[in-house]
């Protein structure tokens, strides 16, 4: 990588650094390209030229959070198991690692989706790519002829998304106060006896 390569990517790092802290500080909404500019030290231009603004911005942190490096490495460890109770443990505890270092990305797009088309948007996808992880540790399950027989593939995948999706840990960890831990125990445990056969 040249200079001028190397010096857009530290800008455009620098950019999504500042947006990321303000996002988690103020919201999307009340967060102005002029804020990041002034924090990343940067031209408020730039912010678009580097970044593509506030809804570019917020495209790539969708991409961060969800091909996360966290998120493929559950993956390939889910379909290599062939324990269910090992799958559902990583199910559980991959989504706590992605809400303990992407909950800033998750609550800026949850608060910003009803005012803004484009953020809407990436909402919609980062949903369907977290509902496909859901879909695949169903269809798992069900090659190990481990799920409820009152549960077919699509309702299991609906209630892993009911424990391990958007609101399950919202409510455990930042309304109830537990810690993640015992957040993740608890929610192993309440969606293996759910799903699994007994």
């Amino acid at each position: 990588m040249n200079l001028r390569k190397q010096y857009a990517e530290e800008t455009r790092k620098s950019i999504l650094r500042a947006a990321r802290r303000l996002f988690a500080e103020r919201g999307y909404v009340k967060t102005r390209v002029e804020d990041i500019a002034a924090l990343a030290g940067v031209a408020a231009v730039t912010v678009y030229t580097s970044a593509g603004g506030k809804s570019g911005i917020l495209r790539t942190l969708v991409d961060i959070w969800t091909t996360s490096p966290i998120r493929s490495a559950a993956t390939e460890s889910i379909q290599l198991s062939q324990d269910p109770l090992q799958i559902m443990a990583i199910a559980g505890r991959t989504a706590c690692s992605m809400r303990e270092q992407f909950a800033d990305i998750i609550y800026a797009i949850q608060d910003a989706a009803p005012y803004d088309d484009a953020v809407a948007k990436n909402l919609k996808v980062a949903t369907q790519r977290y509902r496909g992880s859901c879909l695949m540790i169903a269809r798992k399950l069900e090659s190990l002829d481990a799920l409820r027989a009152d549960l077919s593939v699509t309702r299991a995948r609906d209630v892993l998304w009911f424990y391990f999706g958007y609101w399950s840990l919202f409510t455990l960890h930042n309304e109830n106060k537990w810690s993640y831990a015992d957040a993740e125990r608890w929610l192993i445990n309440a969606a293996s006896h759910a799903i699994l056969k007994t």
